[in-house]
């Protein structure tokens, strides 16, 4: 019983421990419209943006990529190489803009990036497997903030990122029986412990 309440307790303190977040984010939204999404930067404090170069997977049995747009801060450009490259089913990169002077982006400050536009496959489902994440794969992924380099040879590519979890298509049901036989597992299973 003492082994169970200091779990008990470990798992509850681990619930309400603040974890360090980032100051800022790049991000990938569900627009609420199917197959766009959008590419956003935030920020809880303010913060100098001087360039990115994102990069994409996605799941190419379920999402076909149709088109982008890319919008970057005012003051940053793409200079004609933030042209979105699909180089094979399911990568994307070269999502690009760049600025020569940093661009100050505001605590709280919502940005957005540009969009992603895939169609959805007929049959695609809601399976808990994220269909659309960043391509932390891609040697060209990098990003500047506040003069501080974030690429996969520094290897400090996460910070920053969030995890997205675009999962596309239709809602598959767990069917009831199912649920029914864990419960009973776990009822046989608290039986036989309290027998020992």
């Amino acid at each position: 019983m003492k082994k169970q309440i200091i779990l008990l307790i470990a798992i509850v303190s681990l619930l309400f421990t603040n974890t360090a977040q980032a100051a800022f984010s790049f991000d990938i939204q569900d627009s609420g419209n199917e197959g766009i999404f959008n590419i956003v930067f935030q920020t809880n404090e303010d913060v100098l943006l001087n360039a990115y170069s994102l990069g994409f997977s996605y799941d190419s049995s379920e999402l076909v990529f149709v088109d982008y747009t890319n919008t970057p801060l005012t003051g940053m450009f793409t200079g004609g190489l933030g042209t979105i490259v699909n180089s094979s089913p399911g990568i994307l990169s070269n999502f690009y803009a760049i600025t020569f002077s940093a661009i100050k982006v505001s605590a709280g400050t919502i940005e957005s990036l540009g969009t992603l536009t895939f169609d959805v496959l007929p049959g695609a489902t809601k399976n808990s497997f994220v269909d659309l994440r960043w391509n932390l794969e891609d040697l060209d992924f990098i990003y500047n903030v506040n003069g501080v380099e974030y690429s996969k040879a520094l290897g400090n590519l996460a910070f920053g990122l969030s995890s997205p979890s675009i999962d596309v298509g239709t809602a598959v049901p767990v069917p009831s029986s199912i649920l029914l036989l864990c419960g009973g597992l776990f009822a046989l299973l608290g039986i036989r412990r309290e027998k020992q």
